[in-house]
């Protein structure tokens, strides 16, 4: 298996990942949270003019 980083800092892993690997691996994507976050949707109101 071959890594490589990316500028951003990311790493990219190509190949066969050995069972060892396999098993770091997907420990580490379900670790994380299960749903992602959002910004919650702001409600405006109606707003009168003032003159």
């Amino acid at each position: 298996m071959a890594v490589s980083i990316t500028p951003k800092g990311n790493r990219l892993f190509s190949g066969k990942l050995s069972a060892y690997e396999e098993q770091l691996f997907y420990k580490r994507i379900n670790a994380g949270p299960k749903t992602m976050a959002r910004a919650s949707v702001r409600q405006t109101k109606k707003r009168g003019r003032r003159s």
